[in-house]
């Protein structure tokens, strides 16, 4: 009796200990992400050259809500220089758990009805914010619970290791190469090894590339 009881503890914490990280995972370290604005290129790559088509800028901060503390990230996309769409949500400090998500475009205004969720899940479009708080080092593979517009998916992702990346200015940067394997959302990401910032972006097609344009500071 005792060693069916052991197999079943077993196989019970095997099981909990294969599923994906969700918000208030105690490997998240939400301290090491860096707070400011941020200004990327969004690029297109076309028979060996890369063809700037817009921008992204990002802007990340701490604010109170209902007197606590929270991140707030607004970002504005454009193309070929005209606002095409805003994203802001709000996720708590410290565990990353989605609060609050509403964006704007050309269709109108949508919001992610976060009542859907069964079990904590990660806004997907905050994936550079869960990817700088979790404990990144060469072959480190996770899954991620997430839930965006379209679904709930699971996210898996592998650190490659550390190289380095130029920024859009020239300046190297050394940063952690991070694939992504979440369905249509698929991708590498690079961030800052030192200030965990998004240095650079690329679809799985390869047929968008999201860079950063200044340096790679300890902070913005």
């Amino acid at each position: 009796m005792r060693s069916l009881t052991l197999l079943i503890v077993l196989i019970v914490f095997a099981f909990i200990g294969d599923g994906p990280i969700r918000p208030g995972n105690k490997s998240l370290n939400t301290s090491q992400i860096t707070l400011g604005i941020d200004s990327l290129l969004i690029l297109i790559p076309h028979n060996g050259h890369l063809y700037k088509v817009g921008s992204l800028v990002l802007n990340t901060d701490l604010v109170d809500d209902n007197g606590e503390r929270v991140l707030r990230r607004v970002e504005h996309a454009t193309h070929d220089d005209t606002l095409v769409s805003v994203d802001s949500f709000m996720v708590a400090q410290n565990t990353l758990l989605p609060l609050y998500q509403r964006s704007l475009d050309s269709k109108g205004t949508h919001k992610l009805d976060l009542s859907d969720m069964t079990e904590p899940e990660f806004y997907d479009n905050s994936m550079d914010l869960i990817l700088a708080s979790l404990p990144l080092s060469s072959g480190y593979k996770a899954k991620l619970a997430l839930i965006g517009e379209n679904a709930e998916l699971i996210a898996y992702i592998q650190v490659v290791g550390k190289v380095s990346i130029k920024t859009v200015d020239g300046l190297k940067c050394n940063s952690w190469e991070i694939r992504v394997d979440a369905g249509e959302d698929s991708g590498t990401y690079w961030l800052s090894d030192r200030s965990r910032i998004l240095i650079r972006y690329v679809t799985t097609a390869q047929n968008m590339i999201i860079a950063r344009i200044r340096g790679c500071p300890v902070s913005i």
